[in-house]
């Protein structure tokens, strides 16, 4: 699960919008409050496996996922700390082993 995880921090966000594949480079494409648990928390759109699934099964124009975590501190800090990976250069490869060893 903790190498899925930081799979998901390497790769691009992606989506369905009008039928048609989107991306970001970002690995979290934004961040918004969406009602989880009978309140709103702040959720991180990202690339979910459930993405194609949906796209593949239905005829919905567009889709988005979104992951909330507890406490949302959490979701603050993946969404302005992880989006820099991408930007990292050369430092990314360490930056990621270091990152999957303290998962």
């Amino acid at each position: 699960m903790c190498q899925l995880m930081v799979k998901g921090v390497e790769t691009p966000c992606y989506w369905y919008d009008n039928f048609k594949l989107q991306s970001a480079k970002v690995p979290f494409a934004s961040l918004k409050k969406k009602p989880f648990e009978r309140s709103n928390h702040y959720s991180l759109q990202l690339t979910m496996p459930e993405l194609l699934f949906m796209n593949a099964r239905s005829a919905i124009s567009g889709i988005k996922t979104f992951i909330s975590f507890k406490p949302t501190f959490i979701s603050l800090v993946s969404y302005y700390f992880f989006n820099l990976t991408p930007y990292l250069g050369f430092l990314k490869r360490p930056f990621l082993k270091i990152l999957y060893g303290g998962f």
